[in-house]
C-alpha cells in the first residue's frame, strides 16, 4: 500500500520539477467530487491498492466555497492534488481535472466508484497502442438486495459494451447507433490520451461538452457524446470488458425513477442535439426512434413496478426539449 503512494507522490514531485520533462507520470486519474467525502475516501482507498504505480490523483472539488475543506483533507492524506473549481458541473469539472494534470493519459472515474486493482495496468496496456484516443471499459453494479438493485439489473444494469473487446473507427459498420445511442460505457471508467484536452476547439475535440453531466444544463449523455465526437473526427476507441469498475446502482425505488425520467429528458435533449450537429446522421435518427417505438410496450413491462404514467412520460420529453433549448444559450 505504501509503495503505490510512494508512485504517486514520486510522480508529481518529478513533474513539478519540470512539467516539459519526460518524468511526468504515464496516467492521471481524475476524480470529480461534490460533497461526498466518505465516498471519496473509499474510492482513493481503492486506488492506493493499485498493482500500476506510475500515476497521479487529481481531485477536482465542485462544492461551494463557503463548504468545509474535508474533501481538501482527504486528498491530502492520500497524497492527491486538490482542485476546487466555483460553478457546478461533472463535465466542467473533468475539463479542469484533464488541464491540471500532467499523465499522458487521464483515466476519469467517479468518486463513488470501486476501480478493480489492475485498472490502470488494463488502461495502461491499451494505451501504449498510439493509435488509440479513448478506452473505456465495463462498469458494474456493487452487489445489493434491495428491490431497486434487482430491478435495475433487470433492466440491464449499467451501460457498458458487452461481453467482447471493441475496436471502434469511424469506418467500423454501424458505428454512430452503437457509440451514440446502445453506449460504450461510462465515465466511471474511461480515459483519453491527455493531448486532445490541450487542443483548441478548431483542432478538433478538446474535452467534453460542458453542456452535457450531471450539474449542467442537460443532465447526463456526456460519455456518449465525447466517445462519438472522437471517433466522428477519425479517432480510434477501444472497449474493454476487462477493464472493470465497480459502481453502487440505486439504493431506491424512488431513487431508481427519478434517474429513470431524468435520463428519459437527456436522451431527448441529446437526441436533438445529435440532430442539429450532425444533421447527415437523420437516417440513423430516424431509425432509432422507430426502434425505441417498436420496443415501447416491452420496456413498460419491464419496469411496470416504477408505474410511469402518460404524462410523466410527456413531461419528460418535453423537459429534454427545454434541456435542448436551453443549451442553445449556454455560455460556458
Amino acid at each position: 500500500m505504501a509503495s503505490v503512494q510512494s508512485g504517486v507522490g514520486l510522480a508529481r514531485i518529478m513533474h513539478g520539477h519540470d512539467a516539459a520533462s519526460d518524468f511526468a507520470p504515464d496516467i492521471s486519474v481524475v476524480i470529480a467530487t461534490r460533497g461526498r467525502p466518505r465516498e471519496l475516501a473509499v474510492c482513493l482507498e481503492a486506488l492506493e491498492k493499485q498493482s500500476f504505480y506510475d500515476f497521479e490523483i487529481v481531485v477536482v472539488d465542485s462544492a461551494p466555497p463557503e463548504a468545509d475543506d474535508i474533501n481538501r483533507e482527504i486528498a491530502k492524506k492520500f497524497n492527491a492534488r486538490y482542485v476546487r473549481v466555483q460553478r457546478s458541473g461533472s463535465s466542467r469539472a473533468r475539463n479542469q481535472g484533464a488541464r491540471e494534470a500532467s499523465g499522458r493519459v487521464v483515466a476519469f472515474t467517479d468518486d463513488d466508484a470501486l476501480p478493480e486493482p489492475d485498472w490502470l495496468a488494463r488502461i495502461y496496456e491499451v494505451m501504449k497502442d498510439e493509435g488509440v484516443a479513448a478506452v473505456v471499459g465495463k462498469t458494474v453494479s456493487i452487489p445489493s438486495n434491495s428491490e431497486a438493485a434487482m430491478i435495475f439489473q433487470r433492466m440491464g444494469g449499467f451501460v457498458n459494451g458487452g461481453k467482447v473487446r471493441l475496436e471502434i473507427t469511424n469506418d467500423t459498420r454501424d458505428w454512430f447507433p452503437l457509440v451514440a445511442f446502445h453506449g460504450l460505457g461510462m465515465l466511471a471508467n474511461m480515459a483519453v490520451r491527455h493531448s486532445f484536452f490541450l487542443q483548441e476547439k478548431s483542432e478538433g475535440w478538446s474535452g467534453f461538452d460542458e453542456r452535457l453531466g450531471r450539474g449542467s444544463v442537460i443532465h447526463g449523455y456526456d460519455e456518449n457524446h465525447a466517445l462519438l465526437s472522437l471517433v466522428y473526427e477519425g479517432n480510434k476507441v477501444i472497449y474493454s470488458p476487462e477493464i472493470l469498475v465497480r459502481h453502487p446502482g440505486p439504493e431506491t425505488v424512488e431513487e431508481l425513477r427519478k434517474e429513470i425520467r431524468l435520463n428519459r429528458s437527456a436522451s431527448t435533449a441529446f437526441f436533438l442535439l445529435l440532430a442539429v450537429r450532425y444533421p447527415r446522421s437523420w437516417r440513423e435518427l430516424a431509425k432509432h426512434v422507430v426502434s425505441k417505438l417498436a420496443k415501447a410496450g416491452e420496456r413498460k413491462s419491464q419496469i411496470r413496478e416504477l408505474s410511469f404514467s402518460m404524462s410523466e412520460r410527456i413531461m419528460d420529453r418535453l423537459r429534454g426539449v427545454g434541456w435542448m433549448l436551453l443549451s442553445c444559450f449556454y455560455n460556458g
